[in-house]
């Protein structure tokens, strides 16, 4: 069965939370995470998992400019000493430096929207790499690709989708041209004035992103994307802690056939002002004009 995975947004969580892999952030090196821990706390929470015979990642997926490089490779060669089972990347730096200092977990690479063929996938894939998927394509090309690199490819399954990803400020900018303050404690939305969803926006020291207004939800999926995929990623941010325990623990006993598709879809928890939908299983993003053949 594939392995579910979940952030961590507090270190209590770690006693009860029915995950198979945690992947947590490090503060000044990660970002997109819904909680940052320093390393004692990371090496604590690792050494707890550990005996609990689960995995822990790190995400090192910041946009790495030169002066981080020295930070990044101490981080890399921390999680080598300290037996950390993967780490979750979305700059090629990251997978330079890993293999200089030979570092032995896995590489998670998390490209948000960019692995979206089966050759992309096996190109990472035949370096020994798990492949996050992007949520941006069928589920028949899911099921193709991940087909084709068995036991490679991981999928988000639950959470917001990310839509935009960018080094520019946008709440402080926004907010100095109308000379006003921002407020980092305060959440934020934006609204197109083509639609009514209101789209979460995230902004941090390294940058800012734009997620969908509804719930990425795969329960009717999930069956299917579990027999092809090795890991089933469920996403806490902007989701309430409760919200996200309960959805594991219903995924989880859903997959073990403890419960039934209908059982499962009537204990999934309301997501407070927000609705859920099945993203882009059954719609392309894009469509050619002509189809093959048909000049």
């Amino acid at each position: 069965m594939a392995e579910l995975v979940s952030a961590l947004v507090s270190c209590s969580q770690i006693s009860y939370l029915p995950a198979d892999i945690y992947y947590v952030g490090l503060k000044d090196l990660s970002w997109r995470c819904p909680t940052y821990f320093d390393y004692e706390e990371i090496a604590k929470l690792n050494h707890t998992l550990q005996q609990q015979n689960k995995k822990l990642w790190l995400a090192l997926n910041l946009a790495y400019e030169e002066s981080d490089l020295a930070q990044l490779k101490d981080a890399v060669l921390w999680c080598k000493e300290h037996n950390i089972t993967g780490i979750l990347y979305s700059s090629l730096a990251v997978y330079q430096v890993a293999q200089t200092l030979k570092y032995p977990g896995a590489l998670i690479y998390s490209a948000d929207t960019l692995i979206t063929n089966r050759y992309d996938a096996a190109f990472y894939g035949q370096r020994n790499q798990t492949i996050i998927l992007s949520p941006a394509i069928t589920l028949a090309e899911i099921v193709e690709i991940a087909k084709s690199n068995p036991g490679k490819c991981a999928l988000k399954v639950f959470g917001h989708i990310s839509l935009a990803l960018s080094k520019r400020k946008f709440l402080s900018s926004y907010f100095e041209y109308i000379e006003d303050t921002y407020c980092r404690q305060e959440s934020y939305s934006i609204q197109e004035t083509t639609r009514t969803g209101k789209m979460p926006l995230l902004q941090e020291t390294r940058g800012s992103s734009i997620y969908s207004a509804a719930v990425l939800e795969s329960l009717a999926e999930l069956k299917i994307l579990a027999e092809y995929c090795c890991c089933l990623i469920i996403d806490p941010l902007f989701i309430s802690r409760e919200v996200q325990e309960q959805v594991i623990e219903i995924y989880r006993c859903y997959l073990l056939g403890e419960i039934d598709l209908n059982q499962a879809q009537e204990k999934l928890p309301l997501v407070a002002n927000k609705a859920y939908y099945n993203g882009f299983y059954y719609k392309k993003t894009s469509k050619a004009k002509i189809e093959v053949g048909d000049e």
